[in-house]
């Protein structure tokens, strides 16, 4: 298999906000098997573009190569490989230092989340950061008129919007549409609430869905996934669940693991 993809051309769309980069398409060729950050994962350095080396001259000093890694996914994936199906997504590396091209060890640098393409100008992910915020005022409006609590955006109204959450539910349950709803509704505000106080944005991850990236100076930033917990508060309706992942937010913020943690 990496015999095949020796020497193919690799086109890859940045998913803003996950990473130093902004918007931008780099490419690269195929080079050499790299040393994956996961345990049995996959990865490539690809020699860039004359292009590419400059969009990225200001991250690493040494833009001549990238490491591409697929982590878990298949290299049949890439596209023009028997089982491309599309969302190829991988993380890209940089050097800090300039090395030999066979000096795998060195990409330590994040630059961030891509999806690889077939071509440029394929459509990208995208998340409405408004929706986040109008939700979150939605639940402010809930909170004050259902309850006679009057939340603020932060952490330190999440004691009490967990009682809300979990003690206003339909006495029957929630269906599959409105659960969908209160979910989207008080992730927002657990979201909101997050970047408020730890600062950070919003991001959709295409493994995980949409979660908050909470800065951790050089490192990859923390994944937090406000909307999971949401729903197992609103399901169990235990409003220390909410309190105890608070606890698990504060603690991603200051790991100082390579790969960034993940709250759900």
């Amino acid at each position: 298999m990496d015999s095949d993809l020796i020497g193919r051309l690799l086109i890859v769309a940045i998913l803003e906000g996950d990473g130093p980069l902004g918007e931008a398409t780099l490419r690269g060729t195929i080079v050499a098997r790299a040393e994956s950050k996961v345990r049995n994962g996959t990865a490539y350095i690809i020699r860039t573009d004359r292009q590419t080396e400059e969009a990225i001259r200001v991250y690493t000093p040494d833009s001549r190569f990238l490491v591409v890694d697929l982590e878990d996914l298949p290299p049949s994936r890439l596209p023009g490989m028997p089982d491309y199906i599309g969302g190829a997504f991988v993380r890209l590396y940089a050097r800090e230092e300039y090395a030999p091209k066979e000096d795998a060890s060195s990409f330590i640098k994040f630059l961030g989340s891509a999806e690889v393409v077939e071509h440029e100008g394929q459509r990208r992910l995208s998340t409405p950061h408004a929706a986040y915020a109008q939700a979150a005022a939605e639940v402010v409006e809930y909170a004050r008129d259902s309850a006679g609590l009057q939340l603020a955006l932060g952490c330190s109204s999440f004691r009490e919007a967990a009682v809300v959450m979990s003690q206003f539910a339909p006495p029957s349950g929630y269906s599959a549409d409105s659960l969908g709803r209160a979910k989207f509704l008080w992730g927002s505000f657990l979201g909101e609430s997050i970047l408020k106080d730890f600062g950070g944005r919003w991001f959709e991850d295409p493994k995980i869905g949409e979660v908050v990236l909470l800065p951790r100076g050089p490192l990859p930033p923390a994944k937090v996934s406000p909307f999971r917990v949401a729903e197992r508060v609103i399901k169990k309706r235990d409003p220390e669940i909410l309190l105890g992942w608070l606890e698990e937010v504060k603690k991603a913020r200051t790991s100082t693991e390579f790969l960034p943690p993940l709250v759900r």
